[in-house]
């Protein structure tokens, strides 16, 4: 983790996420369309309602994890540096090493295996879908950043017991095996 210290800024949602979005799938599609299945818009920037840090999560999920070196190779001469799994498995992070226009993002390779991706798709799915679940979400992420503007590490941990409550409510309605063989 880096040592330069942010401040957590929750806010609620914003309509233009979904734009910065989509110009970052054509961005990135134009680049790697041969090599993915998808770009999915993830994390809280992709529920309308949901608040959310100003910064919109991007997975693309790749078609055989043997394409991540020809994916890598061409982000890298874009200009993106690989950051490795940064813990997730399955989750090859980038960022980008040069100003552009697109706002703030992470990006993400990831394998069309990975448990995780598929999470950030069912989380996605049921926040999207349960207003209720949503509003907690919510709710916990602004009380969260308020008791540690300075902490991501707690910020995050503090959402997991939620997550992982949500999870299990989406895979009461799709099994992990359902989510996989769905179509993005």
């Amino acid at each position: 983790m880096s040592n330069e210290i942010r401040n957590i800024e929750v806010i609620a949602y914003r309509e233009e996420w979904k734009a910065q979005f989509e110009r970052l799938r054509d961005y990135f599609d134009s680049l790697i369309h041969e090599f993915i299945r998808s770009i999915e818009h993830v994390g809280s920037t992709s529920v309308a309602g949901c608040y959310a840090k100003p910064i919109v999560d991007l997975d693309l999920f790749l078609n055989r994890m043997e394409d991540f070196e020809k994916v890598k190779n061409i982000l890298e001469k874009e200009g993106f540096e690989h950051r490795g799994d940064l813990g997730i498995p399955g989750r090859e992070s980038f960022r980008n090493l040069f100003p552009d226009d697109f706002g703030e993002y992470h990006l993400y390779v990831c394998d069309p295996s990975s448990r995780k991706f598929l999470e950030h798709i069912a989380l996605r799915d049921y926040l999207r879908n349960h207003d209720d679940a949503r509003d907690r979400y919510s709710a916990l992420k602004l009380q969260l950043a308020q008791i540690h503007p300075h902490d991501i590490e707690s910020y995050i941990d503090g959402k997991s017991q939620l997550i992982e409550e949500i999870l299990a409510s989406a895979e009461a309605v799709y099994t992990m095996d359902e989510w996989r063989r769905k179509s993005f």
